[in-house]
């Protein structure tokens, strides 16, 4: 019996994992056996699949030789930037994302919306070949968020207001040093926009301790209201701990995900964080501060969506009057209009860009009579722990610790020790039933009513998405 196949490795599974289920079971509907995981676990395992469609969440120029791998392996090429929805700003913010020889290598290269298209198309007119407007499967997850209408299980009567502190960089619990190195690695040391990595980092630290101080300023003010502080993953939590340790109407948000907290909030407070974008779909109020003396070269590093996202304020005191009125129940008006940047955001198809994602692949899906096996699946991963990457990794892990604890290398490899856990942060385990307990839900959408689903984890973390013929 002939198959096709779908591929989707996931990067961070906080923010792609919920959007590419629901891809993945709307192609299963359509009968493709859908295989997806952390990119780490399933790129290096491609070799020994049958030749099928990969969806990359991302085709930046510093990962092209993966392309050329696996188009070698016989794969058509497709992908949607799970950033695309806020990118950095400028010609920088596209040529960090994309390359002319990235474009060439895609079969399919699936955009957000027309904003997005525009940008790329300013720099590369050869994303006019090979562009697709579709929106992500991302939107697809906040589509059903929104049209359930989740709300709150607190019982408490006060307003929540969650903030959210972006600052992975100066607050790294790692170190400074360690998050720019990561992503200068990830667009190459020697690009000529690495300038653009140390800026926003230089950004992120000019504006460290004013938010800081900003966030004592409006929980010491507003009492009556509820605050949950939710640090960026990679931050260290005990930057923020005396705030919390010294006001009882705050606490750490305790969700994986910041969707559910922005479910439940009633204003979100932010600097520079693309969550403000997913806050105003829901229809939440958004507050930013960007102070009026902010140097220009830091200023234009500030996403130009997350202000139009939100109410701007120039000072501490024009937020605390903003706050005052946000207690009044002022309406604000936002510049951000969402069909900008999300196509067909508004659209009343739960599965929308999913499905036009899949109904674009049909021009290029192809069938094979090809079965996974499972024993060449596992030889092909416990292979992959053998390659030069993986045992440089892993040398790079017993030199820091080596260099952490005993000082070998005058510190030079110290922060390698964290490497691990840093990655774990990105791609933490999920396990096989939390994802059935996700399909159940989802299996609640009018498309996928009468299909049955077939999970298997064949190795850790890798999971195989077929129907159930009756």
């Amino acid at each position: 019996m002939k198959k096709k196949y779908l591929y989707i490795p996931i990067e961070i599974f906080s923010r792609e994992f919920d959007g590419m289920l629901l891809l993945s079971m709307l192609a299963v509907k359509d009968d493709w056996t859908v295989v997806l995981g952390g990119q780490k676990r399933l790129l290096p395992i491609l070799k020994s699949l049958p030749k099928g469609v990969i969806i990359l969440k991302s085709i930046i120029p510093n990962a092209l030789h993966w392309q050329k791998k696996l188009r070698e392996y016989g794969h058509k090429i497709t992908s949607i930037d799970a950033e695309g929805l806020v990118p950095s700003n400028g010609v920088s913010g596209v040529r960090l994302r994309f390359s002319q020889e990235t474009i060439f290598h895609s079969d399919f290269v699936f955009l957000w919306g027309k904003s997005q298209y525009l940008n790329i198309k300013s720099v590369f007119p050869e994303i006019e070949e090979k562009g697709v407007l579709t929106c992500s499967p991302i939107l697809d997850h906040w589509r059903f968020v929104k049209s359930n209408n989740l709300k709150s299980s607190s019982k408490s009567t006060k307003k929540t207001i969650l903030i959210a502190t972006s600052f992975s960089y100066p607050n790294h619990f790692i170190s400074k040093d360690f998050a720019i190195n990561s992503s200068l690695n990830s667009i190459g040391s020697e690009s000529e926009f690495a300038k653009d990595i140390i800026l926003d980092a230089e950004l992120q630290e000019y504006m460290l301790n004013k938010f800081r101080n900003l966030v004592w300023r409006v929980i010491k003010e507003f009492p009556q209201f509820n605050f949950i502080l939710r640090p960026h993953p990679t931050e260290k939590k005990e930057f923020w701990g005396e705030i919390i340790s010294n006001n009882c109407n705050v606490t750490f948000d305790k969700n994986s995900e910041i969707t559910k907290s922005l479910i439940e909030t009633s204003l979100f407070i932010h600097f520079n964080s693309t969550a403000s974008v997913e806050a105003r779909y829901y229809d939440k109020d958004v507050f930013t501060f960007i102070p009026r003396d902010m140097p220009e070269k830091y200023s234009s590093r500030v996403s130009l969506h997350t202000q139009l996202s939100s109410v701007v304020a120039s000072s501490e005191d024009e937020f605390i009057e903003n706050l005052y009125k946000f207690k009044n129940k002022f309406k604000f008006k936002y510049s951000l209009n969402i069909e900008d940047i999300a196509f067909e955001a508004n659209a009343s198809n739960n599965l929308n860009a999913s499905r036009k994602i899949l109904d674009c692949l049909k021009s290029i899906q192809y069938y094979n009579s090809e079965s996974i096996s499972i024993f060449n699946l596992k030889i092909a991963n416990m292979a992959s722990k053998f390659t030069a990457i993986s045992i440089k990794r892993r040398l790079k892990w017993i030199l820091g610790n080596l260099d952490h604890y005993f000082n070998v290398f005058g510190k030079k490899y110290r922060d390698s020790k964290f490497s691990f856990s840093y990655g774990k942060i990105k791609q933490p385990y999920i396990n096989k039933k939390v994802i059935r307990e996700r399909i159940s839900e989802y299996s609640e959408i009018n498309e996928f009513k009468g299909t049955k689903f077939s999970l298997k984890e064949p190795i850790n973390e890798l999971f195989i998405l077929e129907k159930i013929n009756n």
